[in-house]
């Protein structure tokens, strides 16, 4: 999915670890017009290993809304440069 690969190669490039997904729609919204469009593309990479969601409660500011926030699969992340993304057999978040 050609979405999945758009966030995988931001999160290379920028050598990102852990990030809120409204970090990622701002960053990608060029690519991305809503939460919405950007939910099937983390579903993806969480699928096949790439991301997965921090558990941890998010410490939001007064009257700011809360986002999930996402742990890169450190690894995958690196590897990405000459790999297919997502596409490519997938291994599991640590």
């Amino acid at each position: 999915m050609a979405a999945a690969n758009v966030v995988l190669a931001w999160l290379a490039c920028h050598g990102v670890e852990r990030v809120p997904r409204r970090h990622l729609l701002t960053v990608l919204h060029h690519r991305f017009a809503s939460s919405h469009a950007l939910r099937p593309a983390l579903d993806e990479l969480v699928r096949h290993g790439y991301l997965r969601l921090d558990p941890t409660p998010v410490a939001r500011p007064a009257g700011g809304r809360s986002s999930e926030v996402y742990l890169a699969h450190s690894r995958r992340r690196r590897s990405h440069a000459g790999r297919a993304g997502p596409d490519a057999a997938a291994q599991p978040a640590d």
